[in-house]
């Protein structure tokens, strides 16, 4: 098994509490990069309108 070497240029998420951790990450990780994805933003905040795995759980606790 190889290494994967390297973080995602951007990564996309909700305003949820334990996303502040990944979003902190992220900047860190990014913040040296020359691109113009770099530090702040690496990160784009907003909210998902087909959250799948959320939906699931509704189904799955209602039983």
């Amino acid at each position: 098994m190889e290494p994967y070497l390297g973080v995602p240029r951007c990564i996309r998420m909700d305003r949820g509490t334990e996303n502040g951790y990944l979003e902190d990450m992220q900047n860190a990780f990014r913040w040296d990069h020359s691109d113009t994805m770099s530090g702040e933003k690496s990160v784009i905040i907003g909210s998902f309108h087909t959250n799948h795995v959320q939906f699931f759980y509704s189904i799955v606790l209602k039983k």
